[in-house]
């Protein structure tokens, strides 16, 4: 999905922060749920996790525009296998 919303110059901007994301979840996370989970009960980290995922979920459909998502790229013969 990265590849499609962005376009090919700026691809390493788009890999890039995806990856950023993804590294700093797994270096944050297992300490903000030992935090909640020492405070609160462990029922709450669902409902906590909850807030975070429905505004991106409402973030994406309005800010991504649905010609972004279609992918139009043909592959190039000259550099496929076979």
């Amino acid at each position: 999905m990265v590849l499609s919303i962005f376009p090919p110059h700026e691809r390493g901007k788009g890999i890039g922060a995806q990856t950023t994301s993804v590294r700093s979840g797994e270096q944050w996370g297992p300490g903000f749920s030992q935090a909640c989970i020492a405070i609160l009960p462990w029922q709450a980290l669902f409902l906590l996790l909850t807030v975070p995922i429905v505004i991106a979920f409402i973030a994406g459909y309005f800010i991504l525009d649905e010609q972004m998502l279609v992918n139009n790229r043909q592959i190039p013969m000259n550099h496929s296998i076979g």
